[in-house]
């Protein structure tokens, strides 16, 4: 792989990271109990992680 397919590549996993993220997000807080607080700290910890590997790039 050349260059700029990899970087599509990192591109589109971490779209995909950030939607996945965002829809847990959504399911968390629809309803109450331990599970679905659960599910928001996992989209917490998936879209802090997103961040870092985007911002890791141009440091």
């Amino acid at each position: 792989m050349d260059y700029y397919k990899k970087k599509k590549m990192a591109n589109l996993i971490l779209g995909l990271i950030f939607i996945i993220a965002v829809i847990l997000q959504f399911i968390g807080h629809a309803t109450t109990g331990y599970k679905y607080l659960f599910i928001q700290i996992i989209s917490l910890g998936l879209l802090l992680l997103d961040l870092y590997l985007y911002n890791r790039r141009f440091s």
